[in-house]
């Protein structure tokens, strides 16, 4: 991801002024770590689900 900002802010870098570039540099990290975090607790979400259902296939086939 840093490298994919890396390269946005280079292409832009030419065209802003230095604080209108560190404005833009500080959005774009803070939308990345808050995209991350998001990603991370869909994921984590599904991993619980998945854990649940397979604990639950498992009392099922115990109860066979």
């Amino acid at each position: 991801m840093d490298e994919f900002i890396d390269e946005l802010l280079q292409q832009k870098k030419r065209n802003m002024t230095i604080q209108e570039f560190e404005q833009y540099r500080d959005i774009l990290y803070e939308v990345s770590g808050k995209a991350e975090e998001i990603g991370f607790t869909i994921g984590f979400k599904y991993g619980v689900k998945i854990i649940m259902e397979s604990l639950e296939n498992m009392k099922t086939i115990e109860n066979t």
